[in-house]
């Protein structure tokens, strides 16, 4: 079953099929559209096995005509080198214009994997798949350019959550979500906070603290301010499962859903300390209940 993460990123390009030429515009690849829109989602043959995440047709200032195959990819999967060239030929017999394949993932190794060619053994009939990743997706940590362009925004907050560039990236993305209704922007909030690691979320804590941009509402700060603070239990409460694991307690499924249930920080704080403090031989419950 596909991801969250997965997921979102398909809807961004659903949403906005225009997001395929705006990520790939530091790649030069001389694509600029005046328009685009979603084609068939799926080729013919056998939609369980060959069907595209999304497939984009733009139209060019040139009146030339190209279509997209994206694909998100979050993992190896050998099948898909498989699919890819199938999906991709069907694809242009359907559109009757030339297909280009681009691949998404924020992983190096996957990247790697998925740039490699595929030679389909006729001579000079290799696919060379477009790969975007960490190094050509754009980090947009402006927030005006967030703004004018959330989607990208978002993909670039999802791409970049690593260290003061992550936290950047995630504040410009959070300040666009107004541009989407409750629950949606709610999702893709929730979907940017848990990617950061450490040093994005001081850094996003620190921007929040001294950012000079107002907010559209107190809605939209109260908001962000309330994601945040959801990621900071999330990782006390891992962390007390982390340290009663390492101290030999079996957590028992009870404790474990009470722990990371838990949005109260200083309880949890307190939980911390016990579980530090834990004698061998105790449970996780009698670690957390001690005074």
């Amino acid at each position: 079953m596909p991801s969250p993460l997965h997921e979102a990123i398909v809807r961004l390009f659903r949403e906005h099929p225009a997001l395929v030429f705006e990520a790939l515009a530091e790649l030069h690849l001389g694509v600029d559209g005046s328009t685009a829109r979603l084609a068939s989602e799926a080729a013919p043959l056998d939609p369980a096995v060959f069907a595209s995440d999304a497939v984009v047709v733009v139209e060019t200032h040139e009146a030339v005509r190209r279509a997209f195959v994206i694909e998100v990819q979050l993992g190896v999967d050998e099948a898909k080198r498989i699919a890819w060239p199938v999906d991709l030929v069907t694809q242009y017999r359907s559109l009757d214009c030339p297909v280009w394949l681009v691949v998404v993932t924020f992983s190096q190794t996957v990247a790697a994997w998925a740039g490699r060619p595929i030679d389909l053994g006729h001579p000079g009939f290799v696919l060379r798949p477009i790969v975007l990743d960490l190094r050509t997706i754009p980090l947009v940590d402006d927030v005006d350019r967030a703004r004018i362009g959330p989607h990208l925004a978002l993909l670039s907050a999802f791409a970049h959550h690593r260290g003061d560039a992550g936290g950047r990236a995630a504040f410009a993305a959070l300040t666009s979500l107004e541009a989407f209704d409750q629950k949606t922007g709610t999702c893709y909030r929730d979907l940017i906070l848990s990617r950061l690691d450490g040093g994005a979320r001081k850094a996003l804590e620190a921007i929040m603290d001294t950012a000079k941009w107002e907010w559209q509402s107190d809605f939209a700060k109260q908001f962000v301010a309330e994601g945040i603070a959801q990621g900071k239990a999330e990782g006390k409460a891992e962390a007390v499962l982390a340290v009663l694991e390492s101290r030999g307690v079996v957590v028992d499924p009870a404790t474990r859903a009470r722990v990371l249930s838990s949005r109260d920080s200083a309880q949890l704080d307190r939980w911390l300390a016990r579980a530090a403090n834990t004698e061998p031989g105790t449970t996780a419950a009698e670690s957390l209940d001690n005074d």
